[in-house]
This record gives C-alpha cells, structure tokens and sequence, in this order.
C-alpha cells in the first residue's frame, strides 16, 4: 500500500508478513520488448506505460534487483531510469551486474529534470516531456555493461580425448 505524501523509506505499506517481498511488477510486458526502460517503482512505470514507453519495474526499490529476475531481460537492451540521486545510481550499476548473464546491453538514463532525486514521473508531469523526447534519452544514456563475446560455437570438428584437450603445446 502507499502512503500518500510519505517522504524517505516509509512510503510504502506491507499488508503484513509475506506481503512485502520485492517482484517484477506486471512481467508479462517484457515479452517481445527488444528494449526496456527498467524504472523506480510502479508510478513511474505507469506513468511511462501512459506515454508508449516499453518500460518495466520492479518493487522495493532501486536497491532491491534480484538475480532470479534476470532471465525476463533475456536479450533485451535495458535503460536503467531510476531516480536522479546517489541510490539511483547504485541501483542501476547493480541492474548491469545481475544482468550480465541475459541482456545484450546495460544503460544508465540521464533525465535531466533538475529536480532533486527526479524521476520518470517528473520528467513527464513536472518538465512536460513527451514520448519522443524520452526516446531520445536513449542517445545520451552511459554504458554500464554490454555484452562483446560474439564467438560462434563450431558445428562440427575433431572429436578429441580429455587428455587433449587439455594439452596446451
């Protein structure tokens, strides 16, 4: 449950135990997405859904990516879109870590609202951002992680022994 007009950590409301555990908020987006804009909490997601952005989410947080989420990025190209502040940033070098082993690529979104900790919502309410104009964050988004191996497993080649594979001559 939300808290309207909490500020920090206690905004958020668990029904009680068992309740609050971090999810993927409405999965079932993320089939057939290329590319994702991963943002910082159902709001925004929303908000970004509004506006025709491929967007997703997660509870909890920016701090609280679980690795059991990775396969739903699965060749996706993600852009982190946290929130503008220290935990945001954290958050999204976190996202690239645990992503490593699905998603083709890994991008910070800088969004520009110059609102202190802004966010996807602000950047759409507050600053009057548009769907084209968010798209374009795209063009100014940092690397955090992508993946470079493109090696080809062979078809067919030399059956050999253990022993030889191993020699190193």
């Amino acid at each position: 449950r939300y808290k309207p007009n909490a500020k920090g950590p206690n905004k958020m409301i668990s029904w009680g135990p068992g309740f609050g555990a971090g999810r993927l908020f409405n999965p079932k987006e993320l089939v057939g997405l290329d590319e994702v804009f991963l943002c910082e909490g159902e709001m925004d997601y929303l908000v970004a859904r509004q506006h025709k952005v491929p967007a997703a989410t997660h509870t909890s947080g920016a701090g609280h990516f679980k690795p059991q989420w990775g396969p739903a990025f699965k060749g996706k190209v993600v852009y982190v879109a946290y929130d503008e502040d220290q935990s945001g940033d954290k958050g999204a070098s976190k996202v690239a870590s645990m992503l490593k082993n699905y998603a083709e690529a890994v991008y910070r979104v800088h969004l520009g609202t110059d609102i202190k900790s802004g966010d996807v919502t602000d950047y759409f309410v507050s600053c009057g951002g548009d769907h084209d104009s968010f798209m374009m964050l795209r063009n100014d988004a940092t690397l955090l992680w992508e993946r470079t191996e493109k090696t080809a497993v062979p078809k067919k080649g030399k059956p050999v022994t253990v022993e030889e594979s191993q020699n190193v001559d």
